[in-house]
């Protein structure tokens, strides 16, 4: 699913953004980590939009990289709040191995208060990732990937101009790198959330959990994954 979710109350904007600068932003490194079969190296996030940290101090499962963010936007009565934030690492497959696919999953949670019939009241996410080829005798070739909103979680009561929205969403980033021999990738993920309202209306829209899946080199991983997004998203429902 991509576009507008509901006419009236929710948008999910995914736009084709380029890299963020981040020569003044506010940043934190959480240095290196260890997978099973990957090394997460030189992990940082930064934002010009916010004090940090908004994804979070990552933990390692497997060869994933779990966030507990604190990144939102939320606006009322006529004002509009934009939060963006970047993250950056390097990853690197152990010997033997190669990096068969990179994902973003990311759940969010929204809410949309009081009666707007032009719709513009929103409550909007885009998100771009960016990964070039740093594999030793390769030609340094960029991947991107913008983020795509998967679906509404479970079936939020709204109804178009009458009803406000509380509900959950989750959105994919993916890059099949099947095939290419890539054992060494720097990664950068830029996302934005904003929120737009007007008198007598609010918006608010926060992630509730942050995941960057490697997936090494089985084929039949990618299918695995593809299950355990959707165990995953009834887990966090």
């Amino acid at each position: 699913m991509t576009g507008t979710l509901t006419r009236a109350f929710l948008a999910a904007a995914m736009l084709t953004l380029a890299p963020l600068t981040v020569a003044h932003a506010a940043s934190i490194n959480y240095g290196d980590m260890s997978g099973d079969s990957v090394a997460f190296v030189d992990i940082e996030e930064a934002t010009v939009t916010d004090a940090p940290p908004l994804y979070g101090t990552p933990t390692p499962a497997a060869d994933t990289l779990v966030f507990d963010p604190t990144f939102a936007s939320a606006s009322a009565d006529g004002a509009a709040d934009t939060t963006s934030g970047t993250l950056t690492l390097q990853v690197i497959a152990e010997p033997g191995k190669t990096i068969e696919s990179i994902a973003i999953i990311e759940w969010f949670d929204a809410d949309l208060l009081g009666v707007d019939p032009a719709g513009t009241t929103a409550a909007m996410i885009s998100g771009l990732l960016v990964v070039q080829d740093l594999t030793a005798g390769h030609s340094l070739d960029i991947y991107q990937s913008v983020l795509d909103v998967l679906g509404i979680l479970g079936t939020p009561p709204w109804i178009f101009d009458l009803t406000p929205f509380d509900g959950s969403l989750i959105a994919r980033a993916e890059l099949d790198l099947a095939g290419l021999g890539i054992t060494h990738v720097g990664l950068t993920f830029n996302n934005n959330l904003q929120t737009i309202s007007i008198e007598g209306t609010s918006a608010a829209i926060a992630k509730s959990g942050i995941e960057l899946h490697i997936i090494t080199p089985e084929p039949a991983s990618l299918c695995l994954l593809g299950l355990g997004v959707m165990c995953l998203s009834l887990r966090r429902r």
